[in-house]
């Protein structure tokens, strides 16, 4: 097994990718050592592979992710439920996913369960490994802090308001617009 840099890859010493084991309620599973996702993104590469070349999820949808998962860590950062520092790495791997520069870490088909929680799972385990870069933590991390206060089943609500425009006309307790 390949043990992934600072960053994520499972790049080896001679520059090739090997496999890492990640382990989640459900137990280990080989995972490309080159991937920012976990164990419960691969479990849902490996059993929801209809469509797979054709309805995976496209860049209005993954930017929309990326939206949500910001506001939810400024939203936990202004509510005392984040620390600072938790915060902004978040919302810095956050914006990586609103830019673009993660797409390939989102491979997963529309055809999952109905709810989203595959594509919630995913970009928590993205969203934590690259902001927090260690491997030992990522799933106490992707689920602790990333989807801190979040239910897996109203991430597609939440990106299709994002999609259309609402989001940016939902007031926060406080009264004021999400930053």
């Amino acid at each position: 097994m390949t043990q992934p840099h600072r960053d994520g890859s499972g790049h080896k010493q001679d520059g090739s990718v090997g496999k890492r084991t990640e382990t989640d309620s459900l137990g280990p599973i080989e995972v490309p050592g080159g991937r920012l996702w976990g164990a419960q993104t691969q479990r849902s590469l490996e059993n929801f592979d209809i469509g797979r070349h054709s309805y995976v999820w496209g860049r209005p949808v993954i930017e929309a992710i990326g939206a949500v998962k910001k506001a939810a860590a400024l939203a936990n950062l202004e509510c005392g439920v984040l620390d600072e520092d938790r915060a902004k790495r978040i919302v810095a791997a956050a914006e990586e996913v609103i830019a673009g520069d993660l797409d390939n870490e989102f491979p997963l088909v529309v055809f999952q369960t109905g709810s989203g929680t595959h594509t919630n799972m995913n970009a928590n385990e993205v969203i934590a490994t690259r902001a927090f870069s260690v491997e030992l933590v990522r799933f106490c991390v992707s689920s602790s802090f990333v989807g801190s206060h979040e239910i897996g089943t109203d991430i597609l609500a939440r990106m299709g308001l994002t999609l259309s425009g609402v989001e940016q006309q939902v007031p926060t307790p406080q009264g004021r617009p999400p930053r």
